[in-house]
């Protein structure tokens, strides 16, 4: 059942993450992608993501954001978690949070990154294992009852914070875990700095457009 939860005995999401996933796969698959998604869920918690009963400042049973994107899958007939993460949080970013996030590179926010995490979950903790110029690693470790759909929306929120930071050409690889049963994943990003895009746009002007480097 969709309802907050006044214990711990269960992994918690905020409600932001149940409201931002929803319009998510709307701009993913359209409104009749959305009602087809909440189709496949059970009615007590199709219902009340239906009729806005879930607040972005309620804590909500991760089982239940496990659940719609599960059923997001289903609906759709591929993997779609990574790009419903990825979605929501670039859409959070550049909308809602843009006054706080355009000042900031890619390598700024990854330093800020744990800090945000309690803000998300109750429970779990993300490390920056590694950060420099054009890459970052992370481990999300401390994640019992997180399952591989789950882990997968994280994978695609990195991603999205990522690039709504200024990240491009980004390539995100899952080192470690990120499976059903794991309780961490190893991420690790790495994207073009400015220098190395700076080298591509002189190659291209000593050597031309036409070819490949």
């Amino acid at each position: 059942m969709l309802a907050p939860r006044a214990d711990d005995t269960e992994p918690r999401v905020k409600g932001l993450a149940f409201r931002s996933a929803l319009e998510a796969i709307r701009t993913l698959r359209s409104d009749e992608g959305l009602a087809a998604t909440l189709n496949e869920l059970p009615a007590a918690v199709a219902d009340p993501l239906r009729f806005g009963a879930v607040v972005a400042s309620g804590w909500f049973p991760l089982a239940s954001y496990s659940a719609l994107l599960s059923a997001a899958q289903r609906a759709a007939r591929f993997d779609i978690a990574r790009a419903v993460g990825r979605t929501a949080f670039r859409a959070n970013l550049e909308g809602t949070y843009h006054a706080m996030t355009f000042p900031l590179h890619p390598q700024a926010i990854v330093t800020r990154t744990p800090r945000t995490w309690g803000l998300h979950f109750d429970r779990g903790r993300l490390v920056v294992v590694e950060a420099r110029a054009g890459m970052a690693q992370f481990l999300i470790e401390q994640g019992a009852g997180f399952d591989a759909v789950v882990w997968e929306s994280i994978v695609g929120a990195v991603e999205g914070t990522l690039e709504a930071c200024g990240a491009r050409h980004l390539r995100m690889h899952v080192a470690a875990g990120g499976e059903d049963g794991d309780v961490s994943i190893e991420i690790q990003a790495r994207w073009a700095t400015s220098n190395s895009s700076r080298k591509r746009r002189q190659g291209s002007a000593v050597h031309g457009t036409g070819g490949r480097a």
